[in-house]
This record gives structure tokens, sequence and C-alpha cells, in this order.
């Protein structure tokens, strides 16, 4: 069965903060986690017994890499793991703009830890972050509104819940096709 979470995030915002966010967060075509929330530099493949307590001290707790992304992004390590493909870029949206874009993670979104701090790092955008995994039959969506984090989680069955399976119905092709 297919472990993957798809996501798609619709940022609004004036055209200079999306070019800005579009520059930190997106390296290679890919969505990158650690710009938003960064990654420990101090795991390292063969850390003797001083290095992890040290590294465990740093990280407030976690001893390895992955303990540490599922808590701080909500996902394991690898983040997002394929491109962020662009599925619409730079439209008019009244005086903003917005483009949206999505790309796969392991069993799970991010979190709302993870979003509120890509809303404290990026003050000046509205987004919407929605997700879904079949796996599990999780869905919903994190917003955003230049104030606020709100997170909904859609039941299985519902209208909610079966409208964001149709939109990822959609766009499955286009996700998988970068992996």
């Amino acid at each position: 069965m297919n472990n993957s979470c798809y996501n798609l995030i619709t940022i609004y915002g004036a055209a200079d903060v999306l070019k800005s966010f579009r520059d930190e967060c997106l390296i290679d075509g890919c969505f990158n986690f650690n710009s938003v929330v960064p990654r420990p530099t101090c795991f390292k493949p063969g850390m003797n017994e001083i290095e992890m307590v040290r590294c465990i001290e740093i990280t407030g707790g976690y001893s390895n890499l992955n303990d540490w992304c599922k808590a701080k992004w909500g996902t394991g390590d690898k983040g997002a793991y394929n491109s962020a493909k662009f599925l619409q870029d730079l439209i008019p949206h009244g005086i903003d703009q917005e483009y949206f874009f999505g790309f796969l993670t392991d069993w799970s979104p991010c979190n709302l830890n993870f979003t509120q701090s890509m809303a404290i790092r990026f003050p000046k955008v509205n987004f919407r972050w929605v997700f879904y995994v079949p796996a599990t039959h999780l869905a919903g969506d994190y917003l955003y509104n230049r104030v606020d984090v709100f997170e909904h989680f859609y039941p299985y069955g519902t209208n909610q819940y079966k409208d964001v399976k149709k939109m990822f119905e959609k766009v499955n092709v286009l996700l998988t096709d970068a992996v």
C-alpha cells in the first residue's frame, strides 16, 4: 500500500513576498522543510557516545534525526521527497497573486507546529496547505490568514473528506509523476 501523503499548498500574497517565499523554500524544485525549521547539524552517522549526548542536549532530547523531524516537521527526515510541481504559477488574485504546488511526504503531512513556524517565517502571506493520506484515510488542511493558523481534519466519509479526495485524484498523476 502506498504510504505517501499528498500535499498541495496555495500561497497568496504580494509578488515580492511570493518570490521571497519561493526563493527560500523551494530548493532544486523541492519544498525544503529545512528552510522553515532548520534541522540540527549535530546528527552524523557513526557518532560516538559523547557526540550523541551533546546532540541530545542541543536538540532538547532527541537521539536521532528522524524522531526530531517527526516532532518538529510532522513527517520523516526526508521531508518533501519529490519535486514541488508547480501546478499553477503566479496568477492574479485581487491585489495579491497566488501560486500553488504539490509534493509528497511519507505517511503524514506537516504538523501544526511546523505550519505555525511557516506563518511566523512568512507573516505577509496567506496559505492553505491541504493534505491527503489514502492509506490511513487522513485528510484535512491548515489555513493561515496572516493572523492565525487553523487546523482542520475531515473524518472519513464526510463531504469535506470526499472533496479533498476528489481534488487529489485529479492531481495524483502530476504528483506521482515526479517520484
